[in-house]
């Protein structure tokens, strides 16, 4: 038994948006013949395949900075500003500030000098880690939140290193 299973009827059950559900169940229907063995095993062979795609997503946006990289380069160095090939694409450079926090308590101060408290909210890790621990220290979810309990499937060992 796990550790939320006694919040079972007590919580709503989680329910997914209605189009990705309706995907899901068309997914469904080649595996609703299949034994729990076999279902395993198809669910482990889905974890590796996305496991793998997502190795080579990571691969394929390694090649796409370092080509964005020389061709910055290649732009500062010959003085172009866009190039245009046969096919019609439109190659070109853009500049934007990108920015990152240094010092979040001299953030928060000019947030709220300029009241823009609304501005702020608690990152869904962070606010759904603490509902956990409120919901098994028997106290109610954070005011202003809801909680539906997901349940899902877990496959540990063999040649997978994590769960999912």
């Amino acid at each position: 038994m796990g550790k939320y299973d006694q919040l079972k009827g007590r919580l709503p059950a989680f329910q997914q948006e209605p189009s990705f559900q309706q995907k899901v169940e068309d997914a469904k229907k080649k595996y609703l013949k299949f034994e729990a063995a076999n279902l395993i095993a198809a669910f482990s062979l889905e974890r590796q395949n996305k496991k793998n795609y997502e190795e080579e997503i990571s691969k394929r946006n390694i090649e796409l900075e370092a080509l964005s990289q020389l061709l910055v380069e290649n732009f500062e160095a010959s003085g172009l500003a866009k190039l245009s090939l046969a096919s019609g694409e439109t190659c070109y450079t853009q500049t934007e500030p990108y920015s990152s926090v240094a010092d979040q308590a001299v953030l928060l101060a000019f947030v709220k000098k300029q009241k823009m408290q609304n501005l702020l909210s608690l990152a869904w890790g962070t606010m759904n880690a603490l509902n956990k621990e409120r919901l098994i220290n028997g106290k109610p979810p954070l005011p202003g939140t809801q909680v539906w309990l997901k349940t899902s499937v877990r496959l540990r060992g063999g040649s997978q290193e994590s769960e999912e």
